[in-house]
């Protein structure tokens, strides 16, 4: 049962994502053009050319992305790549139609589960990429805005309850995510799930980390560059 409930969590940290920025029932949330360029850099890069939306790379133990602008190594035992059928599966696609740069809206998705690494004790890693051009008044979607269309659809979750810690800021490769954190109960079971969101041009980058087994943000955050 725990570790189908492991699996459920990472599931549910897909789809919180995406219903979160728009692809689901919520409103993409937006704000109005006075209110570019506060304190978060929430629309940073907004008319920003980053080109397609092109795939990370995985070679032996690294993933690496150019778009998302960052590095993820392996850690030590116990860690290993989701394959592209599951997260293929999860985004209700083919694995077929997973190739090195994808239009998501000829696919009729929103968002790229990019890379998925996952640990024996169930504490996993998603890299998404939302492409925020097919969205209508893209251009104006901002971190913060969703950050709490996010929170919002956790705290409508019946099966789990949320505790959230201050949000705070984290850099990967100088680039500063807002960090949502979580204390999770779900059936008796607790972890910790951790959101780093940023916008990079017409895309939002997010990495979604959930831990298990007392592992600790602190055992992961050094293996990203």
């Amino acid at each position: 049962m725990t570790t189908k409930i492991r699996l459920l969590a990472l599931a549910l940290a897909i789809m919180l994502l995406l219903s979160a920025c728009g692809g689901g029932t919520t409103p993409p949330p937006t704000v109005p053009p006075a209110q570019n360029g506060d304190a978060n850099g929430d629309t940073n890069g907004a008319d920003e050319d980053v080109g397609p939306l092109a795939r990370g790379t995985i070679s032996g133990v690294t993933y690496s992305s150019d778009l998302a602008q960052l590095t993820f190594t392996l850690p030590d035992d116990g860690w290993d790549w989701v394959d592209d059928d599951v997260i293929a599966e999860m985004m209700g696609i083919t694995v077929d139609m997973m190739a090195d740069e994808m239009d998501l809206s000829e696919l009729d998705i929103q968002t790229l589960y990019d890379m998925v690494a996952a640990h024996d004790s169930g504490t996993n890693i998603i890299v998404a990429i939302e492409d925020l051009t097919n969205h209508p008044g893209g251009r104006l979607i901002t971190v913060t805005a969703l950050v709490e269309a996010l929170k919002g659809e956790m705290e409508a979750l019946d099966i789990m309850s949320y505790t959230f810690r201050p949000d705070s800021e984290i850099a990967i490769r100088g680039n500063t995510y807002v960090l949502v954190t979580a204390d999770v109960e779900m059936q008796g079971l607790h972890f910790v799930q951790h959101y780093l969101v940023r916008r990079q041009g017409n895309y939002m980058i997010s990495v979604i980390i959930s831990l298990f087994d007392g592992m600790s943000i602190d055992d992961i955050m050094p293996h990203f560059s």
